[in-house]
This record gives structure tokens, sequence and C-alpha cells, in this order.
């Protein structure tokens, strides 16, 4: 399904025969027409550009009381970038972000696989923390059909094993106002 030309007189007066059968019968694609409505209420899209809702990245936070060298040059010998800097919630906040493996699900079933395989002397860095995250990045868009993502069961139940959060953030597109 392409987008409704605001000019086409012919295809609103569709929508809007749609919409009454709809009233009469279950039988109408209704998620189309909800599409459809959307689209007919966006401005004329001639003059911004449409884009895409992705996933971008998944970071690793912890939030510390104690030195972490241990875990930052972990990190690092695996060619993550660690940042540390003082925290709110704790003495000290880290993460980094690892290059993702496709999707946020896959990302932090990996991650965790890779938590839980540390050495212990680095994992204690992990286990001793007052707050472990999991946080996905999103970019948000304008096409459609909506983004969807999901978190699987078994991605939940290792997020819960190592006692960590999932957080989420939806970047804005466009850029920001200055």
């Amino acid at each position: 399904m392409g987008k409704v030309d605001f000019r086409s007189v012919g295809q609103i007066r569709t929508l809007v025969h749609q919409i009454a059968l709809a009233k009469q019968t279950s039988s109408i694609d209704h998620e189309s027409i909800l599409m459809e409505t959307a689209v007919l209420n966006q401005p004329d899209r001639a003059e911004y550009p449409i884009l895409k809702s992705e996933f971008i990245s998944v970071e690793v936070v912890i939030h510390i009381d104690h030195e972490s060298l241990e875990w930052i040059e972990w990190f690092e010998r695996q060619d993550n970038f660690v940042t540390k800097l003082p925290g709110r919630e704790a003495k000290w906040f880290v993460y980094f972000a690892p290059i993702p493996c496709g999707d946020a699900n896959s990302t932090i079933q990996q991650l965790c696989t890779e938590i839980e395989a540390l050495p212990e002397s680095v994992k204690q860095c992990w286990t001793n923390a007052v707050r472990r995250v999991f946080f996905i990045g999103y970019r948000a868009g304008d096409e459609w059909p909506a983004f969807t993502d999901q978190l699987s069961l078994r991605t939940l139940k290792l997020v819960t094993g190592l006692h960590a959060e999932i957080e989420l953030v939806i970047y804005p597109s466009g850029q920001p106002e200055t």
C-alpha cells in the first residue's frame, strides 16, 4: 500500500466508503483503513524526508560504588569503548555499547551469555553493582507500517537471572532544535 495523495478525491471517497462498509461488516481490512487514515492526517510529505524507525544499539550500564578497572580493561580488550563517569545513583556510572547482533533481543541474549561466562574477578563488578541495565536505543521514524520489536521470554529470563533491568530510549527523528 502506498501513500495517499491529498489531491486524490477518488481515494478519499474510497476510504470513506470502506469505513462505511466496515460499520456494516467485519470482513473489511481494518488495519489497512487505520493506516490509510493515519497517512491522510499527515502533512504533505513532499517537503519532509520519510525516515524509517530502527533499532540502534544496546548499551550495558552498571552503577557501582567500587573500582571497576578489571571490568573496563576486560571489555576494552573485546574492542569496546568503555566510559566511566561520576554517577548519581552510585559513585560511578560505567557503560559501553558493543556492536549489536542486528536486533535488541539477539544482542541482549549474546551479552547475557558473555556476562555469565566472565572470569569471576571481572564478574564481581557486575555482581556488586548497585544497578545493572541493558539500555536499548531506537530511532523513531515516520515510515509505515509501524516498527515493531520484541524481547523473547528467554531474553527476559536471562536478564532477570543476572538481576538486571531493561530500559528503552526512543530518539526522535531529525535534528534537535537549537
